[in-house]
């Protein structure tokens, strides 16, 4: 199994769990950056940068509800 296969599986059983009428969103399909690092730029563009991504990317959000409002309260990375 490799890792992307591995957050699939953890997604997928994270989604059947009952979690006592919490309100929860689980995405794998966003990339977020492990590394982002200017290395110069050109006036005020950007120049040159380095960056180095995963594929094990897992948010979960945590929305509560507020005056009969869905609202995030919580977003983990």
């Amino acid at each position: 199994m490799n890792e992307k296969e591995l957050i699939n599986s953890v997604k997928k059983r994270l989604e059947e769990e009952s979690f006592r009428d919490m309100d929860l969103s689980f995405y794998n399909d966003r990339k977020i950056p492990y590394l982002f690092e200017i290395i110069s730029y050109y006036g005020n563009e950007l120049e040159e940068t380095n960056i180095i991504k995963d594929e094990t990317d897992l948010f979960v959000k945590i929305f509560q509800k507020i005056n009969g409002k869905r609202v995030l309260s919580l977003k983990v990375q």
